[in-house]
């Protein structure tokens, strides 16, 4: 329902003052769980102070989106990275893993719909194939661009870029 939501562009956005650091910090500490049980540690780089006009709940859906799909394709005894800093005007957030990685072809479809990298692993992940676009329409809606990145040697980096004001 968001994402048709999104598309029409009637999504609505509750905008307040969001403090950041302790929403990246507790979305970070409640993942944290998550990964232990995976066997994968969680490491935060979160810079104090930052705050924005946003949307709370989707900026913590969003983080959840990033962080739950990072634990999903990485292996066993790996890291997961959250760094949020402010960058000029803006927020900077990225999410690091030393997971499988994404193909050069696969980096242009995973925000779309339904579009999974492994069809057969993701099936046993679980989920629909929704959450990058989710991610996509939450990022938009905040006026701000996230991209994919290779994390070298191995793994992926999902990269936002958030104004720290509403335009």
């Amino acid at each position: 329902m968001t994402l048709a939501r999104s598309d029409e562009n009637i999504l609505p956005v509750y905008t307040a003052q969001v403090d950041i650091t302790a929403l990246c910090k507790k979305v970070a500490s409640q993942m944290s769980l998550l990964a232990a049980e995976k066997k994968l540690q969680l490491k935060q780089e979160i810079q104090d102070n930052l705050v924005m006009q946003g949307d709370e709940m989707a900026l913590s859906r969003l983080l959840i989106i990033l962080l739950d799909n990072a634990m999903k394709y990485s292996s066993e005894q790996t890291q997961i990275t959250l760094r949020v800093a402010k960058v000029k005007t803006h927020l900077v957030l990225e999410v690091r893993d030393e997971g499988c990685g994404i193909s050069d072809d696969d980096k242009q479809k995973i925000f779309d719909r339904f579009f999974r990298v492994d069809k057969a692993r993701s099936r046993s992940q679980g989920g629909l194939g929704l959450g990058l676009s989710l991610a996509l329409a939450i990022v938009r809606q905040h006026g701000g661009s996230i991209k994919v990145l290779d994390n070298k040697p191995r793994g992926t980096i999902m990269y936002v870029k958030l104004p720290t004001t509403v335009k």
